[in-house]
């Protein structure tokens, strides 16, 4: 049951309350078709249909322009939505914990370093399945 229905107040309120999630979902779906080896755009389609802000709400982010890294920040959606949001709907693996530490727990704008240890599946990888 709802917390409104239980309690008779308001719905509580949401990190992503009035931001611009279906145009990131959106864009997730469309510019897979840039994407090199994209093969099934019906993957995409159903990844896209999966509110992964919902199920997502904090996540590292790699420092810097070097692959791998083992340098990260760490995003969280009350603190940063709209950089959660893009790296949630990316068709990049999300890391969301780092030699152990989840992105929930770890400081914010510190730079953490670690390999991931934990992650959600790269959505360009699931689309390029044969």
């Amino acid at each position: 049951m709802r917390r409104a229905a239980l309690t008779g107040l308001p719905p509580a309120r949401r990190w992503w309350d009035g931001l611009a999630v279906e145009q990131a979902r959106r864009a997730f779906v469309e510019d897979p078709g840039q994407q090199p080896g994209v093969r099934d755009h019906r993957v995409v389609a159903a990844l896209g249909a999966v509110e992964r802000h919902r199920l997502i709400d904090a996540a590292f982010t790699p420092v810097g322009a070097l692959r791998p890294t083992t340098a990260w920040r760490a995003v969280r959606g009350e603190h940063d939505p709209a950089a959660l949001l893009q790296e949630v709907y990316s068709m990049d693996q999300v890391v969301v914990q780092v030699e152990g530490r989840p992105a929930a727990a770890a400081q914010r704008g510190a730079v953490h370093r670690g390999r991931p240890t934990a992650q959600s599946s790269g959505a360009g990888l699931l689309a390029c399945w044969p």
